[in-house]
């Protein structure tokens, strides 16, 4: 493999670590909001209830919570592209037993 090709095949590797950095950071934001709506459904819910127990003839109307859904725009990093681009060192085995200080 020639130096072009190399530096090449590391740029592709750096765009798709980008683009799956941002597709963890938007799918950890909708996370977040959807615990945040998550925990104010719940606060809304002790407080219905919460109410309930004051006044008996208070009705509980519990309102469900919506499904997660992520967002749909997150694209799948190619893992082909990844591990074909990517090389790892090689390393040579010590010809005699290790030895460890004391």
């Amino acid at each position: 493999m020639d130096l072009q090709s190399h530096l090449e095949a590391e740029k592709a590797v750096r765009e798709a670590a980008k683009s799956c950095l941002r597709a963890i950071s938007e799918a950890w934001l909708d996370l977040d909001r959807y615990l945040k709506a998550s925990k104010v459904h719940l606060l809304d819910t002790r407080s219905h209830f919460s109410q309930l127990l004051r006044d008996s003839s208070t009705k509980l109307s519990l309102n469900p919570l919506p499904a997660y859904q992520p967002c749909c725009s997150h694209q799948p990093t190619s893992r082909a592209l990844v591990a074909a681009a990517q090389t790892f060192p090689t390393f040579s085995q010590p010809s005699g037993p290790a030895s460890f200080p004391a």
